[in-house]
């Protein structure tokens, strides 16, 4: 099992036809597609796509380049510029010990007391999982055959993460994909599903809200979306859910947290 940690983005080519791809998965789902920011109360977004346009990312890179290519290059490199700008400032609040002091405190804001209650629960999340529903995952030295697991630090942002291929059994992504632009977290979760064993599962553990599509931070430059558009994500990097519980014992007032086990579509 490989455990992925957040380190510094880079940019990655995209484009306003997956926002539209989203927003139309939740719309035909009945979803919201709204938002809202973070600190600002009166600051809200109608659509995915009017927040992606409020902070630079408003054209597609992919779409009519015969027909208009140097305005999609000049559009191209308006969206790397400010991705690259979104990126760099949560790296920058990250870095600021002022805003997150290098604890695990810290690093959780605050809820160090919910690391063990988040721990067992995702222990118990994985048991059930290779019990009940995929007996073939391999978790432990002993379904390995008694090799030693390994853990690796990559030092690189997520976009960058390049898995060898059908590698894993699991690869577990918890509280990090908030800070990827969508397109970023359609293909890193592509990536993963190609690093895949026979078998294997991608499984995703992050807060979730639910009276809006998104909720923006941006003081860290992230986002918190809601379960339906995480999955919407999923589906459009060609994975689907195996199971999926929330996380239990969490005090009231924190997110939901879905733990989402998501396996490779056959057709």
């Amino acid at each position: 099992m490989t455990i992925i940690f957040p380190g510094r983005a880079s940019t990655h080519h995209a484009g306003m036809d997956t926002t539209k791809q989203i927003q139309d998965i939740l719309l035909r789902a009945g979803n919201y597609i709204h938002g809202k920011d973070a600190d600002d109360v009166s600051l809200t977004y109608s659509s995915i796509i009017e927040w992606k346009e409020s902070i630079g990312l408003s054209c597609s890179s992919t779409t009519s380049a015969a027909v208009n290519s140097e305005k999609n290059d000049d559009g191209k490199l308006r969206n790397d510029k400010s991705r690259q700008q979104w990126y760099e400032t949560g790296f920058d609040y990250w870095e600021d010990e002022s805003n997150c002091p290098a604890t695990v405190d810290g690093v959780l804001g605050g809820f160090a007391c919910l690391s063990k209650i988040d721990l067992n629960g995702s222990l118990d999340f994985m048991r059930y999982l290779k019990s009940t529903i995929r007996p073939e995952l391999k978790l432990t030295e002993e379904d390995n055959g008694g090799n030693p697991t390994r853990a690796c630090e990559c030092g690189a942002g997520l976009q960058d993460f390049e898995p060898n291929e059908q590698y894993y059994d699991v690869i577990w992504i918890q509280w990090v994909i908030g800070y990827l632009t969508d397109d970023d977290l359609i293909s890193f979760l592509k990536r993963c599903a190609i690093a895949l064993r026979h078998g294997g599962v991608v499984v995703i553990k992050d807060n979730t809200c639910e009276e809006e599509a998104f909720i923006v931070d941006r003081d860290d430059a992230s986002s918190t979306r809601s379960y339906p558009y995480i999955l919407a994500t999923a589906e459009l990097a060609g994975l689907r859910v195996l199971y999926q519980r929330f996380q239990e014992d969490f005090p009231s007032g924190i997110f939901p947290v879905p733990m989402i086990a998501l396996e490779r579509k056959t057709s």
